[in-house]
């Protein structure tokens, strides 16, 4: 996120609050990670390729939330940040 300007941050954000607050997303993120706790809880002793696999897919959707909702929190700041800096302007 380094390397994006404000207003890219703010609209990639308002997308991502966007994403996150779907019903669709949410049914689909619950529906995925269930899916790979049970090829986890259902392999065999001996499959720890399967449950490696498994972990690493729900640690991966788990991380592509968390980049949503951080991508939400620094749109927000921003945008309180501005508000801010309009309300200063304003009164000067």
């Amino acid at each position: 996120m380094d390397n994006l300007t404000e207003e890219q941050i703010v609209q990639i954000g308002t997308g991502a609050e966007a994403i996150l607050g779907s019903d669709v997303y949410q049914f689909l993120m619950n529906y995925l990670h269930t899916e790979q706790m049970a090829k986890i809880i259902q392999s065999k002793p001996h499959e720890t390729k399967t449950r490696e696999s498994a972990y690493y897919a729900a640690q991966a959707l788990q991380s592509f939330n968390d980049s949503l909702a951080q991508f939400t929190q620094q749109a927000k700041a921003i945008a309180e940040a501005q508000a801010e800096a309009d309300e200063e302007a304003d009164v000067e």
